[in-house]
C-alpha cells in the first residue's frame, strides 16, 4: 500500500512539474524576433491601411525572474493611401487623385507563456511611436489622358501630423484586439497562432 503511494505521489510530482516546464519551454522556443506578412486593416478611416507587423520576444533575466515571461516590441511597417483632397493642381494642369505614405509604428507591451502553446500579450498603446515618411507618392491624372501619373511630394507638416493621427488610431484598435496569441506551433524557423480565429504565420529573423 505504501508502495502503491508513493508511486501515486511520484506521478503526481511528475505532472506538476511538467506542468511547470511546458511555459518555460514555450518562452524559450518563443524568445526573439519573428516577421509576419503584410495584412490589410479595414478598421479605420483611411481610404487603404496596409501593415506588416514584426514582434521581438525578450525573456525576463535575473535569478528571480520569471523566465517565462517578459518584454514584447510590435513594429508594424504601414502602407497607408489616402484621397488628395486639398492638394493643389500642378504646373501643367494635372489633378491629385490619391497619395500613398510609409510609415512605422512602435509599440511596447508584455508577454507570459501560460500553458505549452498559449501566450498572453498585453500591449501600452500610451506611449505608441508613430513615424510618417515626408515624402509621398501623388497620383496625378493628365486632362490630356486617362493614365494617371506619379510623383514624388514633400507632405507640409500640417499634413503629416494629420496622418500620424490616424494611423496611430488605426493601430490603437488594432492592438487593442490584441490579448492572447493561441494555438501556437514553432516548427523550424516558422511560428504559427490564432489571434481570435485569424491564422497567423511569423518567420523567424
Amino acid at each position: 500500500m505504501k508502495h502503491f503511494c508513493y508511486l501515486i505521489a511520484s506521478a503526481a510530482t511528475v505532472a506538476a512539474m511538467a506542468s511547470c516546464e511546458s511555459p518555460s519551454r514555450l518562452a524559450s522556443r518563443i524568445e526573439g524576433e519573428w516577421s509576419g506578412t503584410p495584412e490589410r486593416i479595414t478598421d479605420t478611416s483611411l481610404s487603404y491601411l496596409s501593415m506588416t507587423p514584426a514582434y521581438e520576444f525578450v525573456r525576463n533575466d535575473g535569478a528571480d525572474a520569471d523566465r517565462s515571461a517578459g518584454k514584447v516590441t510590435l513594429t508594424a511597417q504601414i502602407d497607408t493611401t489616402m484621397p488628395a483632397d486639398g492638394f493643389p493642381v500642378d504646373s501643367l494642369g494635372e489633378v491629385p487623385v490619391s497619395f500613398s505614405v510609409a510609415a512605422v509604428v512602435t509599440v511596447n507591451g508584455t508577454w507570459k507563456a501560460i500553458d505549452d502553446d498559449e501566450v498572453l500579450v498585453r500591449f501600452s498603446t500610451s506611449d505608441m511611436l508613430t513615424s510618417v515618411d515626408s515624402k509621398a507618392v501623388c497620383e496625378y491624372t493628365s486632362p490630356m489622358s486617362a493614365a494617371d501619373k506619379p510623383q514624388t511630394v514633400e507632405l507640409p507638416s500640417p499634413v503629416l501630423e494629420s496622418i500620424g493621427r490616424q494611423i496611430t488610431t488605426s493601430m490603437t484598435h488594432y492592438v487593442a484586439n490584441i490579448s492572447k496569441l493561441d494555438d501556437i506551433e514553432i516548427r523550424d524557423n516558422f511560428m504559427k497562432f490564432e489571434i481570435g480565429k485569424k491564422d497567423f504565420t511569423f518567420t523567424r529573423l
